[in-house]
């Protein structure tokens, strides 16, 4: 089976475990990144019932706010369901600049709590779909299609997916959020092959020289 193939089964298979365990339309985490545009390309050719949820980090460069603006207005001329989530810190509305102020320190590579909080965290009680590779760093590189994640990398439970491992449906009935990762295993030639193929207009941020879309700090 091909790479695309694949992944759309995948999706399709997620799809029926949120309906099932959920009885919500699988949520797809999209960035505005060449990873997550993938998966929305897959998720429409796998023709599922979707929603779409955009994190505003507050640090994202304008174009790609421009670019995720666009793609939800076509999104919502298609009928799909498409959302921002606000970041909020204890309760309260917050932003990457409060967040400093906050903490005292910028974030690090080595403490990124910035992801923690304008992230993560929002899409509990779902089943949702991350543009999440291994080949994309060495935190990433033991990621497999379905995780449910924990509080550290060590405290992530994997699932064999593809073949049907049904420890899943236990977090899945208690709603925990299961992480679906279809493209898991897809290099930066296959991501890049696809969108052409595809004819996927990207954010503009790649033709100015970069190669990861995220926070300004991140990339």
């Amino acid at each position: 089976m091909d790479l695309e193939a694949q992944s759309i089964q995948r999706i399709r298979l997620a799809a029926e475990l949120s309906a099932a365990y959920y009885q919500k339309r699988l949520l797809l985490a999209y960035s505005g990144g060449k990873d997550s545009e993938v998966c929305l390309e897959l998720c429409r050719r796998a023709h599922i019932p979707l929603e779409v949820i955009h994190h505003l980090t507050t640090a994202d460069a304008p174009e790609t706010i421009y670019h995720v603006r666009n793609v939800f207005r076509q999104l919502e001329l298609e009928g799909i369901s498409c959302s921002f989530h606000l970041p909020r810190y204890k309760g309260q509305p917050t932003s990457m600049w409060d967040l400093i102020v906050r903490k005292g320190w910028p974030p690090t590579r080595m403490q990124r709590y910035c992801c923690q909080v304008l992230k993560e965290g929002s899409t509990s009680r779902r089943a949702v779909v991350l543009g999440v590779r291994a080949a994309e760093s060495r935190n990433r590189k033991d990621a497999v299609v379905a995780e449910l994640w924990g509080h550290s990398r060590k405290d992530v439970t994997q699932f064999d997916f593809d073949n049907g491992d049904e420890r899943i449906i236990a977090p899945c009935q208690q709603k925990a959020e299961i992480k679906i990762q279809p493209i898991v295993e897809w290099s930066d030639s296959d991501v890049w092959s696809f969108l052409r193929d595809a004819k996927v207009d990207v954010n503009p941020v790649y033709n100015l020289g970069f190669q990861r879309v995220g926070c300004v700090g991140c990339p």
